[in-house]
């Protein structure tokens, strides 16, 4: 099952739910030597479509793996 929180009444819920109102209070625990500072070095998202597209081409390149078997 897909869950992608879309608005912002779904993420304020989620966070009510772990009884913080902020995304940096989830980890507000951690000391701050532990804490990545600076964004992470990951390329652009993709759409949903295109990542599903991914797997299912990867999945078609091994197939002949599991069909030879």
């Amino acid at each position: 099952m897909r869950y992608l929180p879309k608005s912002d009444s779904e993420r304020r819920e989620m966070l009510a739910a772990c009884g913080v109102s902020t995304p940096e209070e989830l980890f507000e625990h951690l000391p701050e030597a532990v804490r990545l500072n600076r964004p992470l070095n990951l390329p652009p998202g993709i759409s949903e479509y295109d990542i599903v597209q991914y797997f299912r081409d990867r999945a078609g390149e091994t197939a002949w793996y599991w069909r030879d078997a």
